[in-house]
């Protein structure tokens, strides 16, 4: 089996882009993010989505070299939306939070208002 450089360049980002917008994504995500989570566990995590997701991707990849000016860029570039992606999971997720915590303060509130023992 004889692999050109051009070869390997195009499976190298096939997998290496999707892989930082992943790992972008799982570094900010909400579950993913916290301290009880170690970072081997979110490159397994990462890796194993990022070989499920590629084989679905129908663009061909970008040929690039990693190492390159473009390519640092790109890898960058990536990793940014990936790390938007995150941030947007966790402005949902917090925005559930929020309304929670508003609704259990007016419950608490109504309640106090309700059952007051001063006043009977």
């Amino acid at each position: 089996m004889n692999l050109s450089i051009a070869e390997i360049s195009a499976m190298l980002g096939a997998y290496m882009l999707p892989l930082f917008r992943i790992g972008g994504m799982l570094m900010v995500a909400p579950i993913f993010s916290s301290n009880f989570v170690n970072v081997r566990t979110r490159l397994i995590i990462a890796l194993a989505i990022t070989f499920v997701v590629v084989p679905t991707i129908n663009t061909p990849p970008p040929v690039f070299s990693p190492l390159s000016g473009e390519g640092i860029l790109l890898i960058a570039q990536e990793v940014m939306i990936g790390i938007c992606m995150g941030f947007m999971l966790q402005l949902l997720i917090n925005a559930f939070i929020v309304a929670g915590q508003i609704i259990a303060m007016q419950m608490g509130l109504g309640f106090a208002s309700m059952v007051d023992p001063q006043n009977g």
